[in-house]
């Protein structure tokens, strides 16, 4: 997680492989759709790469990784949410 923080790009497709199939399952346990899922995921790795969110290394890789995760279909729920009454507000 080091070298990813450092932007080592080997060190972030070894996260990706080790982490991504725990997190689509993770993801996948939350949502519905599996196109949004494989979304999600991206977006995760993504938000590692770009350092959004706090890296605490005494916690560890993975509670950071899932915490990344959880707010990531945090999010996608209350959009799914808001969209339908988007959709009747305008009708």
């Amino acid at each position: 997680m080091r070298a990813v923080c450092h932007k080592d790009k080997n060190a972030l497709a070894i996260l990706y492989l080790k982490y991504a199939p725990k997190v689509r399952s993770y993801i996948a346990s939350h949502i519905e759709s599996y196109t949004d899922t494989d979304d999600l995921v991206q977006e995760v790795f993504l938000q590692i790469w770009q350092g959004k969110g706090h890296y605490d290394s005494s916690k560890g890789v993975e509670p950071y990784i899932f915490g990344i995760a959880r707010n990531m279909i945090r999010r996608h729920n209350r959009e799914k949410e808001r969209l339908p009454k988007t959709i009747l507000t305008i009708l």
